[in-house]
């Protein structure tokens, strides 16, 4: 499978629909794109680069926030200047500068658990944290349904725990 934006994966175009959301999942150059519709907009999240918009016209797409500029003659055009989205690979070992080795260093000094599990209807709490730091920083993250309806088997929550208290979850 082809590394994509979470937003291209057939799970979250599942996960939108099991909310109610008009989203359809459709192949342009051999890979899925997904297509939210609200009202007369159509929207697409964050494309794979290595498609051509140009394609996505004949979709009657409105709306295309796209992680790459889009070639002249497109057909769209520019309305915001783009957020910066930072993507880590999991797959292969973080190796942290200096600084972060330090306060590595001195977490592993500490007694602290760790647990790694998959999400399940008993962790509203950690949902509810997110809620209040969102509050709290005045930022909005996509919706906690979504994570209640990806596949049970396809998330983890790792939580680090201190004296029996969280203190860090993921």
């Amino acid at each position: 499978m082809r590394n994509a934006a979470l937003q291209q994966s057939p799970f979250f175009t599942d996960a939108l629909r099991a909310m109610g959301a008009n989203a359809s999942d459709v192949v342009v150059d051999g890979r899925h794109v997904q297509i939210i519709q609200r009202g007369p907009i159509r929207y697409v999240a964050r494309p794979s680069a290595d498609i051509d918009p140009r394609r996505l016209c004949g979709r009657l797409i409105t709306v295309i926030n796209a992680d790459a500029p889009l070639p002249k003659g497109a057909g769209f055009c520019k309305i915001m200047t783009p957020t910066h989205i930072a993507t880590l690979q999991l797959v292969r070992p973080f190796a942290p500068r200096q600084k972060w080795r330090n306060a590595l260093s001195k977490a592993r000094n500490r007694k602290l658990m760790t647990s790694h599990r998959p999400l399940n209807s008993m962790d509203g709490w950690f949902f509810q944290t997110d809620r209040m730091q969102q509050r709290a920083k005045r930022f909005r993250a996509l919706p906690h349904d979504i994570c209640q309806h990806w596949p049970s088997q396809d998330t983890i929550l790792s939580v680090a725990w201190d004296a029996g208290h969280p203190i860090a979850a993921f």
